[in-house]
């Protein structure tokens, strides 16, 4: 299975449409851009890949409203499997996703073969070879596209190397 981490702001949906939107500041279906829904549709379909949300839009919408958002601007097939954790005090959100990578895919029987992580933000930590990165000012273009089908087919990352230390003895 190959997964796409997907963020909204900065990548479906840019500077222009947001300052055109009547909600600028109100997440919402008025503030996706078809043609970045249908960029992310084709790179799941080539990549045969599913969304697992990591956008803050997951803190205010469940992720049924969150796939009915995006069905409604284009998403046609691609499956939306899950939304990333919240971390409070998370060093970045690379953190959040590892934590769904260590986690998720366990507990389901999945098997993550590749990944992307497509955001405008670079607070992926380790992660960051697997980070495709847009802009506010465009969000997802073709060439943001292009960059993403690459990264799909790199492995994905190992599992989180933190292991719980064992007690120290006292002398």
């Amino acid at each position: 299975m190959r997964i796409v981490f997907l963020d909204f702001d900065g990548v479906l949906n840019s500077r222009a449409l947001v300052e055109r939107s009547l909600t600028p500041h109100t997440p919402g279906l008025g503030l996706l851009a078809e043609d970045a829904v249908a960029r992310v549709e084709r790179l799941c379909a080539s990549g045969e890949a599913g969304i697992v949300v990591s956008s803050t839009w997951r803190l205010t919408f469940e992720l049924p409203s969150l796939e009915r958002m995006l069905r409604a601007k284009g998403l046609a097939t691609a499956p939306v499997l899950d939304v990333t954790p919240m971390i409070p005090h998370k060093r970045g959100r690379g953190q959040e996703i590892q934590q769904w990578l260590d986690t998720a895919p366990r507990a389901r029987g999945w098997s993550i073969d590749g990944m992307v992580i497509l955001d405008d933000q670079p607070d992926m930590l380790h992660l960051l070879p697997w980070l495709v990165q847009s802009s506010f000012e465009t969000g997802l273009t073709d060439d943001h596209l292009d960059a993403a089908n690459a990264v799909l087919t790199r492995a994905a990352p190992p599992l989180s190397s933190r292991r719980p230390r064992p007690a120290r003895r006292s002398p």
